[in-house]
């Protein structure tokens, strides 16, 4: 930080999941109801698993759990989401913001509607 403009965007390897260090990565997601999509599986994305995902087996059998080395500021735009950490759960409607630094978490949409949701991802690498 901070972080040139002139600075390649980045967009030549696809999708930036996680921050470049030193920098951020700002994005709008939907997240479709649980029963729509299988979360043993693992968030992804179009380079394959995302690095931090954490086995549910050694998750206290919760799929999804993983953590980036960033800290992120996530504001639910519409729907109710629940962010699963491992010292529990908060429920999360439109409006409401939750920051994650670095911590194992989980994200369930257990409601039949999408959820949207906007992300500020700031790299913790130092």
């Amino acid at each position: 930080m901070p972080v040139g403009f002139g600075d390649d965007s980045g967009l030549d390897d696809g999708v930036i999941t996680e921050p470049p260090k030193g920098g951020f990565v700002f994005r709008q997601v939907t997240f479709a109801p649980d029963s729509e999509w299988d979360k043993s599986l693992g968030y992804s994305d179009s380079k394959g698993q995302l690095r931090g995902t954490v086995p549910a087996e050694e998750a206290d059998g919760v799929d999804g759990f993983h953590y980036t080395d960033s800290v992120d500021i996530v504001t639910i735009l519409s729907g109710e989401l629940v962010s699963v950490m491992e010292t529990g759960e908060t429920v999360l409607k439109a409006g409401d913001t939750i920051i994650m630094r670095g911590v194992n978490h989980a994200w369930c949409n257990r409601t039949d509607k999408p959820v949207v949701l906007q992300s500020l991802m700031i790299s913790a690498a130092q």
